[in-house]
């Protein structure tokens, strides 16, 4: 399970989010859709462990979460095999 609980985050004097809160059970899948500068790549460095919370709290139990940078368009052509490596280990 992953559980986000009543998360913030500000950039300087704006507010990215506010009060964010919901769970992802097992088997379950998260989509997340919004507008350019909304908070998605925000939301998403948060769950992932990389960037930090301004506040609320982000669970991670028994879950494994992957991150993704944005930027690969120069690598289109390539097979996706070779860019992301990490991404076909079949543990």
């Amino acid at each position: 399970m992953f559980q986000a609980h009543n998360i913030s985050k500000r950039f300087a004097a704006r507010s990215i989010l506010s009060g964010l809160s919901f769970v992802v059970n097992a088997g379950e899948r998260l989509g997340v859709v919004g507008a350019n500068g909304s908070g998605k790549t925000t939301l998403l460095r948060m769950m992932a462990g990389i960037e930090p919370t301004g506040g609320g709290s982000v669970t991670t139990d028994c879950v494994v979460v992957g991150y993704l940078r944005q930027g690969y368009a120069d690598r289109a052509r390539e097979p996706v095999g070779d860019v992301f490596p990490g991404a076909f280990v079949w543990r």
